[in-house]
This record gives structure tokens, sequence and C-alpha cells, in this order.
């Protein structure tokens, strides 16, 4: 049988934020969540609507040129516009699992 100092329920922001500084101090930690890393906040709800709301925003800007998405033609590709929100979730939540599953 495997033993932690510290066993998490959930892996959302507050459980994932606790897992990386318990083990920033040398603790070993177990995280039990039911589907994906990084909970609501960051797989469906704020970041990925935040991200959204910006696309469409910069929708008939100069800036839209940026936004993986948006055409000169000023037309959404939802598609392309989705793959970037999954890039940036996993960009910003599997590399602090990278970390956590290298110690």
């Amino acid at each position: 049988m495997k033993k932690y100092d510290l066993i998490i329920l959930g892996g959302g922001s507050a459980g994932f934020s606790a897992a990386l500084r318990a083990v920033e101090f040398g603790a070993k930690v177990l995280i039990i969540e039911e589907n994906v890393i990084g909970g609501t906040c960051v797989n469906r709800g704020c970041i990925p609507s935040k991200y959204l709301l910006y696309a469409s925003e910069m929708a008939g800007t100069d800036n839209m040129k940026n936004i993986k998405g948006i055409e000169v033609k000023t037309s959404f590709n939802i598609k392309k516009i989705m793959q970037q929100k999954k890039k940036i979730i996993g960009s910003r939540y599997f590399s602090g699992h990278r970390r956590l599953s290298s110690k």
C-alpha cells in the first residue's frame, strides 16, 4: 500500500494549487479527480469563456490577425477557435501536471 502525506479530493484550481505547493515542500501527494485536472474553471468555465469573448472582441479590429480562427474576411471559424481554446487550457495546467508527476 502506498503512503501519502496529503490526499486531495478534487483537481480543480484550489486542489491543484494545494498539491503543487505541498510538492514544493517535499510532500508525497495524491489527487483524486473524477474527470480532468483543472476543474470547471479551467476546462469549461472561466478561461475558455474569456478566450472566446476575447476572440469575438478582436473581430473587425487590427488585432484580429493575431487570433487563430478569425480570418481576414471577418468570419468565425469556430472549429479553429475551439482548438485554440483547448490549446490554452492545456498549456496552463498540463505544464503544472508534469511538475507534479515528475516528483
